[in-house]
């Protein structure tokens, strides 16, 4: 047949786009000579290479990159020949079902975060609307997957056909990462919500915060959190313009076995293993408190005071003089510290905690229980107290070990106690001036009561919180 010009044309065209795609055969088989050469010659089967990185080595595109494989022969002329398949993750040939393999091998979390698009307000400033474009979903896995599509070296013929056994693994993973790019999406958008309600969060008035939270705290509280809540309100939203965050206080008691008192070394009655400290009984109440303010984005915190001046503050001035070297009992309050610190930190790393022994904070204070002779007690209170000090002396009590003092020491034990309270109470309004206590002393209004007698005189005080009942705080 006579080539006429009209066919000339139509060959030379077709030449032309017949080159290129060679090229790009023959720029893809060099690359992936040059990346097996290594390998073949040590006598081992080469691996499968990435398209992206083949894309990279070649400069073409990833989908150049398949089609030169996948729409040829790209054979490479080793000693025993090795032919270019087109494979996925788990090595199954794609043949003709690009598109459902690349879907498939897409990374879901890149997908979502490349699809995402944020706004902000008019001029600028922080973002205010976060979302993902539904539409840009399809064409970025399919981009994003061919990338991470894989070419295999293996003999000529070795992958003709694909099997079905091949067919039904390939649908298994892509029901797996359909899930996985379904979980991945339900996530960011659990974090846009998240981020958008932290912006509102950044320009939300203070009070409105202390406001909700102690809404919260309302159903929490043993009398309905309205003894004190315009104290309340106001300290949270102190915290929350100085600090981000609200603030709780609260103190626990060291654990202590009185009955080494008459031992050769009576300071061991300090002791330095935390098990069983009566912070840990609160926090069956108090963590489900933190998470719920969590859940609302509002941030707490708590200090933590371990009241370990008890005996040296009210006791041993009264009873029999306890000769105990101040150096070793030192040392094992700070290690009673320490080790509760570490067990509060694993117990609960959720939460956001400061620990402080009293007599840290105590040293700081110049004036001390030297300063409180002017105070008076109500009577009723100082003779209730009695009652109940005459229960924790005694074997099988608290006091294990030390004899029940008389009447008279009773009532100077009682008025030294009343009086370190009102102590700690003046201390700690200034130290932490935004707290809140969470009273878990019983009486709950009683103790209070004696943290704040000094500052009520000042017209100070201590707000407090009851969230916890008898059984979980039995002190």
């Amino acid at each position: 047949m006579k080539e006429t010009p009209r066919l000339a044309g139509f060959f030379n065209a077709m030449n032309e786009i017949i080159k290129p795609y060679e090229k790009t055969q023959q720029t893809v088989g060099q690359a992936l000579k040059k990346l097996s050469q290594p390998w073949v010659t040590a006598g081992e089967p080469p691996p499968s290479v990435m398209v992206k990185q083949l894309a990279r080595e070649t400069g073409v595109s990833p989908t150049s990159v398949i089609d030169a494989v996948t729409k040829g022969t790209i054979v490479l002329d080793f000693a025993a020949p090795l032919q270019a398949y087109v494979v996925d993750r788990s090595g199954i040939p794609v043949n003709g079902n690009v598109l459902e393999a690349a879907t498939a091998a897409a990374p879901a979390k890149r997908v979502l975060y490349r699809a995402r698009y944020e706004s902000t307000a008019p001029g600028g400033g922080p973002v205010v609307k976060a979302r993902i474009d539904e539409g840009k979903i399809p064409n970025l896995s399919l981009d994003l997957g061919k990338e991470r599509l894989r070419v295999s070296l293996q003999p000529p013929g070795i992958f003709n056909g694909t099997t079905k056994k091949s067919e039904s693994k390939r649908a298994k993973q892509t029901a797996i990462k359909e899930k996985q790019a379904s979980r991945a999406e339900r996530k960011v958008e659990r974090e846009e919500q998240k981020m958008i309600r932290q912006l509102a969060r950044e320009t939300m008035p203070p009070e409105i915060i202390a406001t909700e939270a102690l809404e919260i705290l309302r159903r929490f509280d043993q009398f309905g959190g309205s003894l004190d809540s315009d104290v309340i309100l106001q300290r949270f939203a102190q915290a929350l313009r100085k600090r981000g965050s609200i603030s709780f206080l609260q103190f626990t008691c060291p654990k202590i076995d009185t009955r080494l008192l008459a031992s050769p070394r009576p300071e061991e009655y300090l002791l330095t293993d935390p098990s069983g400290n009566n912070f840990e009984s609160t926090a069956s109440r108090l963590m489900p408190l933190v998470r719920q303010l969590k859940a609302a984005d509002i941030p707490s915190d708590i200090t933590i005071v371990i009241g370990d001046t008890d005996e040296t503050d009210y006791l041993f001035p009264v009873i029999e003089e306890r000769s105990l070297e101040e150096g070793l009992s030192e040392i094992r309050k700070t290690n009673y510290k320490n080790n509760l610190y570490k067990r509060i930190a694993k117990a609960f790393p959720e939460l956001g905690f400061e620990l402080y022994r009293w007599s840290e904070i105590q040293a700081i204070d110049a004036e001390g229980v030297a300063s409180l002779p002017d105070l008076a007690f109500d009577e009723g209170d100082i003779e209730d107290e009695i009652v109940r000090m005459t229960e924790i002396f005694g074997k099988g009590n608290y006091y294990d070990g030390i004899r029940l003092p008389s009447l008279e020491d009773l009532r100077q034990i009682v008025l030294l106690k009343f009086r370190s309270y009102a102590e700690q109470g003046r201390v700690l309004t200034r130290f932490f001036p935004e707290a809140v206590l969470l009273q878990n002393e019983f009486p709950l209004l009683l103790r209070t009561k004696m943290l704040n007698a000094k500052n009520t005189q000042e017209g100070a005080s201590i707000p407090a919180l009851y969230p916890y009942r008898k059984s979980e705080s039995p002190y």
